[in-house]
């Protein structure tokens, strides 16, 4: 009963500071201070990879030295992403009081619980930091060193968009519908591949394998980050380049919505319809479709990646307005998909 009488109470506050006709509004309210990603030097592919993302809600996993722009890159993203919609901005105030309609960009430190970052409390339920993250960013800097436990309880949230807590008899369902950016180094010391490494090979492999197989299979986009040349290191900024994603980004969604009436991001299409040649949200071509299951019969190529692979080359479709999935967009995808970065190479240069 007591829920009951919350749930109304918050309902007729929302409904008071709603416009006056009732209709779903989104105003395009100024935008907080974020770093333009036209000030990141270099690390062109990466900005292509993070523009996907962006557009397709893929989570994204960063590896790179310190210091060649990671956090910075992490820190973009909210200036090229639309405001939340109405389901999205109801569910923000129903849970967290929050009126606004910009997307947020949590950033969870290394240090924090389980209770921090999932939600918890002593006497009844209270939301932690992916709920904080619904419709938005939940950046993870370091992402290696978080407890493994921590990290582990991301599965679930990541898979059913929510997570329910239980504390004093009060079971509550938090929405936790976040993009999840990752970033770490290559080893402990951060050179390994980039400068002289003082890592032994036991240590470096044992560092990689801090993520699980199933938190990675979740993550759809692997970028590596490489050292920025002197020639890249002083250039000049690209003038208003978050505007033109962000602008590319809301053209490609109205060409989904429209074309193919998906109203979803891509990091939703099931599975199944990556495996249907027929798909009207993925809409193969044959080029496409041959270079795609050419692709896929290669060893160790799972399922999930198969699922990677497909949605990220939606996305890169529709970032170019290509009704067809055609040969060049898996390979441009196959780019921003390979987990080898983490896995493979890792193994293959260490046994």
């Amino acid at each position: 009963m007591l829920n009951l009488l919350k749930d109304a109470v918050s309902k007729a506050v929302y409904e008071y500071l709603r416009p006056e006709d009732n209709q779903p509004t989104l105003i395009e309210q100024e935008r907080p201070q974020v770093t333009c990603i036209g000030e990141v030097r270099g690390q062109e592919d990466a900005k292509i990879g993070i523009l996907i993302a962006a557009y397709g809600g893929h989570d994204v996993l960063m590896i790179g030295p310190p210091g060649e722009g990671k956090t910075l890159l992490a820190s973009t993203i909210p200036g090229i992403l639309p405001t939340l919609t109405e389901e999205e901005r109801r569910a923000r105030y129903r849970y967290l009081a929050d009126t606004s309609s910009l997307r947020p960009f949590v950033v969870a430190g290394s240090t924090c619980s389980e209770t921090d970052l999932l939600g918890g409390g002593r006497t009844h339920p209270k939301s932690g930091y992916i709920t904080q993250a619904h419709g938005g960013i939940l950046f993870l800097d370091e992402i290696v060193h978080f407890k493994k436990e921590v990290i582990e309880g991301l599965r679930a949230p990541m898979e059913d968009k929510q997570i329910t807590i239980r504390r004093g008899g009060i079971t509550t369902t938090f929405p936790a519908n976040f993009q999840l950016i990752g970033a770490m180094n290559p080893c402990p010391c951060g050179y390994h591949g980039y400068a002289e490494c003082s890592c032994k090979e036991g240590e470096i492999k044992r560092y990689l394998k801090r993520l699980s197989g199933p938190i990675l299979d979740r993550i759809d986009i692997f970028l590596s980050l490489g050292t920025t040349t002197s020639q890249e290191f002083f250039s000049p900024p690209t003038p208003n380049q978050s505007n033109a994603f962000l602008a590319r980004i809301k053209e490609a969604i109205n060409f989904r919505e429209l074309g193919r009436n998906q109203y979803c991001s891509n990091s939703y299409i099931p599975g199944h319809h990556v495996a249907d040649p027929s798909s009207k949200l993925l809409c193969w071509s044959e080029d496409g479709l041959g270079r795609f299951k050419q692709v896929i019969d290669a060893p160790k190529f799972s399922g999930r990646k198969r699922v990677r692979l497909g949605r990220v080359a939606r996305s890169y479709a529709d970032l170019y307005f290509d009704k067809y999935i055609e040969e060049h967009h898996i390979n441009a995808a196959l780019k921003f998909t390979d987990d080898s970065i983490i896995e493979g190479e890792a193994d293959e240069e260490l046994t």
